[in-house]
């Protein structure tokens, strides 16, 4: 009987450990997730446009060709 008592104390033991290294493992997941998006948004924003001058002015002649302008 105190084999079995002993054995179902280590599985509860063993399974106790998986599931906090398992929650520790996630959350130190999610603080890094969260903190890589954090500095991600505190870089500069970049102003580079995303069209250039030549490029609209070949759309806005391909619209007047086909008429939609």
């Amino acid at each position: 009987m105190k084999k079995v008592k002993l054995a179902i104390i280590i599985i509860y033991v063993i399974f106790f450990v998986l599931i906090s290294g398992l929650t520790i493992f996630f959350v130190v997941k999610t603080v890094k997730k969260g903190s890589d998006l954090y500095f991600e948004q505190k870089q500069p924003a970049s102003f580079e446009l995303p069209f250039k001058e030549q490029d609209v002015n070949n759309l806005i002649d391909l619209l007047r060709k086909s008429k939609l302008l």
